[in-house]
């Protein structure tokens, strides 16, 4: 019977252990705000109150209803990434890693009426994202720039 090298066995029992923290896949919560973001280091929000996990909001050069269904479609573009729920305020879409292991969950949250757009990223499962849910919202803000969805100073 083949004997694993001590230290192969320490990884994999390591990875078992982080992949079994999961947390929630998102949504409001009762005062129609994004979820916090959870105590393990893989989630950032705008509306996170530690440092280390916000992120600026985004802001959009209006808000008109047409500027926010514009913001849903260039998501809806985004590689790996499948809109799950699109209502007036608030779009929850999952983002499937490139290997097809993970997915994580992308939210935003609009103002009623307003400019500004929280986001939220996180990651279903494990302790640490490697900084990939920050990548993903500043690759999402130079995106919507790109498209002119954003206000001039965002």
């Amino acid at each position: 019977m083949p004997v694993l090298p001590i230290g192969l066995l320490a990884v994999l029992v390591l990875l078992a252990g982080c992949a079994s923290l999961s947390g929630p896949r998102g949504g409001l919560d009762a005062d129609g705000q994004l979820k916090p973001c959870p105590s393990a280091p893989r989630c950032v929000s705008s509306q996170a109150e530690q440092p280390e996990k916000r992120v600026p909001p985004l802001t959009l050069r209006d808000a008109g209803e047409q500027t926010w269904d514009e913001v849903l479609e260039a998501v809806r573009e985004l590689p790996r990434t499948e809109i799950v729920s699109a209502q007036a305020r608030y779009l929850h879409a999952e983002v499937t890693s490139p290997m097809g292991v993970y997915i994580d969950d992308l939210e935003l949250l609009r103002e009623p009426g307003g400019r500004r757009v929280d986001v939220r990223s996180s990651a279903r499962i494990g302790y640490y994202d490697f900084g990939v849910n920050r990548d993903r919202v500043e690759a999402l803000r130079a995106w919507l720039r790109g498209r002119g969805l954003l206000a001039a100073d965002n």
